[in-house]
């Protein structure tokens, strides 16, 4: 027994020398330890617990404004009352209280909260108050230095006997990279879908200007403004899912902009929601390397308001962005790319992995350069799934389209217009609807003058009957392929009728040449026996320097088949000319009253040009290809 109690000795002697030894060189504390010898004791250890822990505070954070802190502009000198609690780094709890400024127009004003009581040199102290301002009569004063144990609050400036401007000057925690909330007890918001935010959103966006790039803003729930809010550049808002997170503007001002973006602005995992009334979720006027990421934009009225306007009034332009994952929905126009007073456009931007439903428009390109749309679908919008500016002089080109599902579009699929020029599209699906404009027939053009350009490439369609008809009315000598049909009537006298015309430059000295090849099949269309011909035919146009053409049409060679009883089925190939044109024709000497029906496809061989106005055009009376 006496061996265990010697042990048990040993042992707390060791322990107590392993945790009671403090080496002189470590201190754990930033107040002093209170000597329980001394009779001051009880006084010194209160101050320590007093301070301790905000010292410690300060050594992970900066000086910063837990809540309050901040005043409206003032018809006078005199604020509303305000409350602040901030950490300097010791706690401080400042209760509400007006400040009125000694201060003369054209002043600014600096304000902080301090916790000392004794008054700071050069700073004006409000009352007994933690509150201090400093002001100078200067337009553009220097920011002076941020005294011991203070914290910022404000740049107030004051214009006749008023106060006109306050800029928020309150820091958060210190740290480079932040993440701010609105419910935050500094920016007091609520975001419970009923109170309006406006006040703690636009205070969040205030600060995250002052914050630096990396700042992230997060939506906790549903938080509505009756003001439009700028995101500062460099920032991201992210809310915890599309179904949660929401902005409303609630207001029916019409054309009122909920969201401003600046460059490089993220969006991701949340809901824009306009009022209707012409309004637009998410403006982004001449910004650069915006994304958009499983966001849902919608409209509180069906059918009214813009999702999203890309526009620009610089030579810069907006360019470079990217909307993925996202969803546009209820909405008059989904999607809005350029004009409104808009000089550049919305050049350079990926759509990928989008849908676009229920809205008037899905997609609206009025002016923009180099769009490309990857997956994604437009389905049951009301007019359009995509439609393209009919605005005199707008620019609409170079649009890829890739794999993107097309369904229940109630006007069209897709509508373009003569000011659109190289549009792509690579296998993409429809189910039902078609593709056109007000003809019936979608056709791609190639410049602004109204020349078409390339028609959709790659081979391998699958077309289902009513719902895709591709087509071309007129080919650019320099693209490769037009197709179309007519029937040759017989009258008692040879079928005949014009197929193309080739038309080369009409200003003297230039010396176009065109080479096109046609291939044909003729068949007869009525009586007992039938008759068809397929053939080639090579067709050679030059032009001299007086601008006049020739032109020559040879048939290659052909493959007939007579049907037993009918007569010898000849096809004669011709051709007139004009001052700058050479029309094509086709002759089949049939029986006499029975029709031909001429189906071909004219492939440009080669096209050397000195003017950019050479075109091949389908002769009035000819069918567009199928």
């Amino acid at each position: 027994m006496q061996k265990i109690f010697m042990l048990f000795i040993l042992l707390l002697f060791i322990t107590s020398s392993a945790f009671a030894n403090h080496d002189s060189q470590r201190v754990d504390n930033f107040e002093s330890l209170p000597d329980s010898n001394n009779r001051t004791f009880r006084t010194d250890s209160r101050n320590m617990w007093e301070h301790e822990d905000a010292r410690r505070a300060g050594r992970y954070h900066s000086n910063f404004v837990y809540s309050g802190g901040t005043h409206p502009v003032a018809a006078t000198l005199t604020t509303q009352a305000f409350a602040t609690e901030a950490f300097v780094p010791e706690h401080l709890n400042q209760s509400a209280i007006a400040i009125t400024y000694a201060a003369i127009a054209n002043d600014v004003c600096w304000t902080i909260v301090s916790s000392d009581n004794n008054g700071i040199t050069g700073w004006t102290r409000v009352g007994t108050t933690a509150y201090y301002y400093q002001c100078e009569g200067d337009t553009t004063p220097n920011i002076p230095d941020l005294p011991t144990n203070s914290a910022w609050l404000m740049r107030v400036t004051v214009t006749s006997n008023a106060i006109t401007v306050v800029v928020d000057m309150r820091s958060f925690d210190g740290r480079p990279f932040r993440t701010l909330n609105p419910r935050m007890p500094i920016f007091g918001g609520v975001c419970n879908g009923v109170a309006n935010d406006a006040s703690a959103l636009t205070s969040i966006f205030s600060a995250a200007s002052t914050t630096g790039s990396g700042t992230i803003i997060e939506i906790p729930g549903i938080c509505r403004t009756d003001v439009t809010l700028t995101i500062p550049a460099e920032l991201t808002i992210r809310g915890a899912n599309r179904t949660t997170s929401r902005i409303d503007l609630t207001t029916t001002t019409n054309s009122q902009v909920l969201l401003h973006a600046s460059d490089r602005t993220t969006i991701e995992h949340m809901t824009l929601r306009v009022n209707g009334n012409d309004q637009i979720a998410l403006s982004l006027l001449n910004t650069q390397e915006v994304t958009l990421n499983s966001v849902i934009v919608t409209s509180a009225i069906t059918g009214a308001g813009v999702g999203v306007h890309i526009r620009s009034t610089v030579g810069a332009g907006s360019y470079n962005g990217n909307i993925k994952s996202s969803q546009f929905e209820g909405l008059l126009i989904g999607l809005r790319l350029g004009l409104s007073t808009d000089t550049i456009g919305a050049n350079v931007w990926t759509l990928s992995g989008n849908k676009f439903t229920s809205n008037n428009t899905g997609l609206l390109v009025e002016e923009a350069t180099g769009v490309t749309i990857v997956g994604g679908e437009f389905e049951s919008n009301t007019a359009f799934g995509i439609d393209a500016s009919s605005t005199t002089g707008s620019v609409c080109a170079n649009i890829n389209i890739f794999g993107t599902y097309f369904e229940a579009n109630t006007t069209n699929h897709i509508r373009t217009s003569s000011l659109c020029s190289n549009w792509i599209a690579i296998g993409f699906i429809t189910v039902g609807g078609s593709y056109s404009d007000p003809s019936g027939i979608i056709t791609w053009y190639g410049d602004n003058s109204g020349n078409p350009n390339t028609i959709f490439r790659k081979n391998g369609w699958s077309l289902r009957n009513g719902q895709l008809n591709i087509a071309r009315t007129q080919s650019n000598a320099r693209k490769f392929m037009i197709s179309g049909s007519r029937t040759l009537i017989d009258a008692g006298v040879a079928a005949s009728g014009g197929l193309l015309d080739v038309i080369l430059s009409s200003i003297a000295g230039e010396d176009d040449a065109v080479s096109i090849r046609i291939e044909y099949a003729v068949t007869s269309t009525t009586g007992a026996s039938r008759s068809i011909e397929t053939g080639t035919v090579d067709v050679s146009v030059v032009q001299d320097t007086g601008a006049n053409v020739g032109c020559l049409a040879t048939k290659a060679h052909s493959n007939q088949r007579i049907a037993a009883g009918m007569a010898t089925y000849v096809i004669t190939i011709g051709q007139s000319t004009g001052t700058n044109t050479c029309t094509v024709t086709m002759t089949a000497e049939t029986n006499v009253n029975v029709n031909s029906e001429v189906h071909f496809t004219a492939w440009i061989l080669f096209a050397a040009r000195s003017s950019g106005s050479a075109s091949i055009n389908l002769v009035s009376g000819v069918t567009d290809g199928s």
